[in-house]
């Protein structure tokens, strides 16, 4: 939520919420897929194929 309300009130870029649920990612320029977890969140087959997601958070960053 914090990254979509920056992009659209200080660089005027739209932004959305994306639905875990979702197939067809490749319309999107760029996916962030943040997790604060202790651990390693469930991601979707989707999400794992597609070459424009950009993962952070500690759940990545710390190797939970």
């Amino acid at each position: 939520m914090k990254l979509a309300t920056y992009y659209k009130n200080e660089e005027n870029i739209f932004c959305r919420l994306i639905d875990l649920k979702e197939e067809e990612l490749s319309s999107y320029d760029k996916i962030y897929f943040f997790s604060e977890q202790e651990k390693y969140p469930e991601i979707p087959d989707a999400f794992k194929r597609a070459n424009n997601i950009i993962f952070g958070g500690t759940a990545f960053t710390y190797n939970y």
